[in-house]
């Protein structure tokens, strides 16, 4: 994660600003030059929700606070305060999401772990017809996006959006599952941040993208309808959001 990504974030839950505290910093190569890197750090928002960043990945599901919780009573002193606090006022809802999301965190983590990014194709394609499908699908050119600004919603081994950035393409690119670490490990451009978040509860500013992309995840929600509802705030025009979940011509929702 670099500091420039926290302008991106927000609570899934209040909608907040998230405020970092660095614990750890490490140089990466990003567009060929040594960079500081944010490895490990604290994102904190209102009413007591707080977010670890490991690994370099900001994980901001809504449960993230239970799952993480060895990190961030290591590093956060009033930890137990904070977790009674939000258990308190949020039981319903992050028993809702830790019973509807373990099942599914848990079957695409080992669908990626098992994935060869070196001989696995994604989308039975390789790197080139990768980046035409996705062009197709959105009616836009290699040219036309360097305006723009994607969000990636269930982006899996990640390899769509180191093309795209590679390519000079500015994204965002958000999955619940492990295989989020994979991706941001193999990154080397400052144009993409990975970030571990929920569908349902996107992590991310409202009205900020250009084009939301999604293929393939909204199938496995619990409420497909709402889970694509849930995103036409997130793109400053809604027709934009691009998804292969629900039939419609060339696979665009409108």
């Amino acid at each position: 994660m670099i500091k420039q990504a926290i302008d991106i974030l927000r609570c899934p839950i209040t909608r907040s600003k998230l405020t970092m505290v660095v614990i750890k910093e490490v140089e990466k190569e990003l567009d060929g030059t040594l960079v500081a890197v944010i490895e490990e750090a604290v994102l904190y928002a209102e009413k007591d929700w707080l977010y670890p960043v490991i690994n370099a990945v900001p994980r901001l599901n809504v449960e993230a606070f239970v799952e993480y919780g060895d990190f961030l009573n290591r590093h956060v002193k009033d930890y137990s305060k904070r977790k009674e606090s939000i258990q308190n006022q949020y039981s319903e809802l992050v028993g809702y999401t830790m019973k509807k999301n373990k099942r599914t965190k848990e079957s695409f983590s080992k669908e990626w772990k098992v994935y060869d990014f070196e001989k696995d194709k994604t989308w039975d394609a390789n790197d080139d017809a990768m980046l035409s499908r996705f062009l197709t699908e959105t009616n836009e050119t290699l040219s036309s996006l360097k305006d723009k600004i994607i969000f990636d919603v269930g982006c899996g081994n990640g390899k769509l959006n180191l093309l795209l950035a590679a390519n000079g393409v500015v994204n965002v690119a958000m999955d619940f599952g492990s295989s989020i670490e994979e991706a941001s490990l193999r990154n080397h451009s400052s144009a993409v941040h990975f970030i571990q978040g929920d569908v349902q509860f996107p992590p991310v500013a409202f009205n900020y993208f250009d084009i939301v992309h999604c293929s393939g995840v909204l199938i496995h929600t619990n409420n497909t309808e709402l889970s694509f509802f849930l995103h036409r705030a997130n793109s400053e025009s809604w027709w934009q959001i691009e998804c292969m979940d629900v039939s419609s011509p060339k696979g665009f929702c409108s």
